[in-house]
């Protein structure tokens, strides 16, 4: 598989694509952005429109080969039941060449469905085991609530 790869320094950033798929119709995604006003962006942005005007959604990831490391920024859709397929980050680091037992940090962006969906295997364990998982404090509360019991 060819991955885009972007080199500094001694750190490589490797984009994974985790999913591609339709999302409905764009105009019920962004629902406080007048339809008239999405479509007309259809020809400066095809690539964001499926077909009958769906919102083409692609969820990444980014693996990140550090001197210390490997870190992960987001970790897609996982096993969501709204997003038309399963993720495929595991099979993309595979690929790769890593493991999840291999990523040693997980940065999560923001708490989005499609940024925290493969934080966790369907058993409910953690998919990087040996991960150090890091979140801004300002999402903390976000996930807090969506918990049951907290």
């Amino acid at each position: 598989m060819d991955f885009a790869t972007l080199t500094i320094g001694r750190i490589r950033v490797t984009a994974l694509t985790d999913g591609d798929g339709n999302g409905g119709p764009i105009s019920e995604s962004f629902p406080a952005i007048p339809a008239a006003d999405l479509l007309a962006c259809r020809d400066r942005y095809p690539d964001l429109y499926g077909p009958d005007d769906e919102w083409r959604m692609r969820t990444r990831a980014w693996l990140i080969r550090h001197p210390d490391g490997l870190l992960l920024l987001d970790t897609g859709v996982g096993h969501a039941d709204w997003f038309p397929t399963p993720g495929r980050l595991l099979e993309e680091l595979a690929a790769t060449g890593v493991a999840p037992s291999d990523i040693d940090t997980v940065v999560i962006s923001h708490t989005h469905d499609d940024h925290i969906g493969g934080t966790v295997a369907p058993d409910g364990t953690p998919a990087f085991p040996n991960a150090r998982y890091v979140i801004q404090a300002a999402d903390v509360p976000v996930l807090a609530h969506d918990v049951p019991g907290s």
